[in-house]
């Protein structure tokens, strides 16, 4: 909301620091909550008739679509767990018109609306169900015998706890577990369906399959560094595919770099926007995530990389249960941490961890969550990926709906596009490479939203001129020696290129994943 609706470029070494820096510009233009003579708690009730589970509807569009019965293994357990299942309610054709134009007038400097943000009770209060229509919803889950987790804020989505015998019965559809590429999956086999008295305001069930969005960083190789002498020599290297960037000449005598937070702030020219005071003080970046991370990782990332001196600290914000660690996930919430940090290094970084359960990712409920406290955080960042077809009617309705509140409040949020190009649809779960396409054209759904900035990838192109980019040494207090913009192509890689710290923290043997590849100190 802080920021026209751009398209901001992300560079080789993360998905969210471009981004953060032009949201640090551009934060904290909302002014106060919208004027109190525009605001009407009175909203018309939907829910009309008596709720009768004899005259039912179809939730079309809900069954993923390989949810097919080629991968189809049998019903699942019928008292297996199934936490925080995500229902998105859905708002009056007025009540959409008028938000629209609400959304307009915040950018027009002529509107008594300019630059103001709605609190989330009253974008609940204005754009969602009435208070009785929301009772008429939760009291037939409750008949069913589901508990309710919460109701958001907002009255954008619910929350509700369950079986998967409590399921098919309220809901007329089997829970089934499906076997693709060697992987087992948990999905409904079949659209839900509702009595047709809440067809009004309930858009669909988000979250009744485990296909989730995945994270978008692939862990590189290892290289060691010498503290004395600087030296970097590898440890593992690739023998196949694109080479492993180490920062020195490889086996072919191509010169390899690697980006520092200072060779960032080079390239992209921030440090007189550092040297004037704005380094992020006073915001608060959410990072999105499903995972804890290590803090010393953290630490030990800014340590090393001249970041030491800046005020900036790092949270972990658990939503419900403590997932722990979850291998995979914990790089790419530590790399997004780490690179929000080294943009806006004054800035306090939130880790919002929400567990991931039988058919919920957690990455939607951490998002949830952050726009559901929008005096908590300023920005938010997240960079999973899972296609629009694999979404859902309601899985991108709930998308959607979430971004649309963050931003009526003013959260400047960033999600990355993604690198799977055209086939991100057939290659999450795929165990060989390269993965054709089989579904089609497909973009990252959690990113497609007008709401939300799509935050994509770039790749230098500098090897022919290394000299006029590059400094021959190091910088001994922050190891950057880029030397100014660099000339950038659209990223065409397999993978996203990232750099982060892993391992135990300690100096003598913490990882550096650098671009491929990662580094030992020794």
């Amino acid at each position: 909301m802080f920021c026209p609706r751009m398209l901001f470029l992300r560079t080789v070494i993360g998905s969210v620091s471009g981004s953060v820096v032009c949201a640090l510009l551009c934060a904290s233009v909302c002014a106060s909550a919208v004027m109190a003579q525009q605001f009407n708690s009175v909203v018309p009730s939907r829910v009309v008739e008596r709720v009768d589970d004899t005259r039912l509807v179809t939730l079309t569009g809900n069954t993923h679509f390989l949810a097919r019965p080629q991968f189809d293994q049998g019903l699942a357990d019928p008292q297996l767990r199934m936490e925080r299942i995500v229902m998105v309610l859905k708002r009056s054709p007025q009540q959409e018109t008028e938000l629209d134009q609400f959304m307009v007038e915040q950018y027009d400097s002529k509107s008594p609306t300019f630059h103001h943000c709605l609190r989330p009770d009253e974008f609940g209060q204005l754009y969602g169900p009435s208070d009785a229509d929301i009772a008429a919803v939760t009291s037939w889950l409750q008949n069913h015998g589901f508990h309710i987790y919460v109701v958001n804020k907002g009255y954008v989505t619910l929350e509700f706890s369950g079986t998967a015998a409590q399921v098919q019965e309220a809901f007329h559809t089997e829970m089934h577990h499906f076997l693709l590429n060697g992987k087992m999956h948990l999905a409904n086999d079949r659209d839900p369906q509702i009595s047709k008295a809440l067809a009004p305001v309930v858009g669909g069930i988000a979250s009744l399959h485990d296909f989730f969005p995945v994270h978008q960083s692939i862990l590189g190789k290892y290289v060691r560094r010498d503290k004395k002498t600087g030296k970097i020599t590898p440890v593992d290297p690739e023998t196949s595919g694109p080479k492993p960037q180490y920062g020195f000449t490889n086996e072919e005598g191509d010169p390899q770099e690697d980006i520092t937070p200072y060779d960032f702030a080079t390239i992209y020219n921030l440090l007189p926007l550092w040297n004037a005071g704005i380094t992020g003080k006073g915001q608060t970046i959410a990072i999105s995530a499903v995972t804890d991370i290590e803090a010393s990782d953290v630490s030990a990332f800014r340590t090393t990389f001249g970041l030491g001196g800046f005020t900036g600290t790092i949270n972990q914000v658990h939503n419900g249960a403590d997932p722990g660690v979850v291998t995979g996930a914990q790089v790419e919430n530590t790399l997004d941490t780490e690179w929000s940090g080294a943009a806006a290094p004054d800035a306090t970084v939130d880790v919002v961890i929400t567990a991931t359960t039988a058919t919920t990712f957690g990455g939607q409920l951490s998002d949830s969550y952050i726009v559901e406290n929008p005096s908590m955080f300023t920005i938010m960042s997240a960079s999973y990926g899972g296609c629009e077809i694999g979404l859902g009617t309601a899985g991108n309705s709930t998308m959607n709906s979430i971004y649309q509140q963050g931003s009526a409040e003013g959260i400047s949020m960033f999600e990355s596009a993604g690198d799977q190009g055209s086939t991100g649809c057939d290659n999450s779960d795929a165990t060989n490479f390269p993965a054709p396409a089989q579904y089609g054209l497909q973009v990252n759904g959690d990113a497609s939203s007008p709401y939300i900035t799509a935050v994509g990838g770039t790749e230098f192109t500098w090897q022919n001129y290394r000299t006029t980019y590059w400094s021959a040494t190091n910088s001994a207090s922050n190891l950057s020696n880029a030397l100014g913009y660099i000339p950038e192509s659209p990223w065409n890689g397999l993978a996203p290129v990232k750099s982060c710290w892993t391992g135990s923290g300690s100096p003598s043997t913490v990882l550096r994943r650098w671009s491929r590849s990662a580094i030992t100190q020794s």
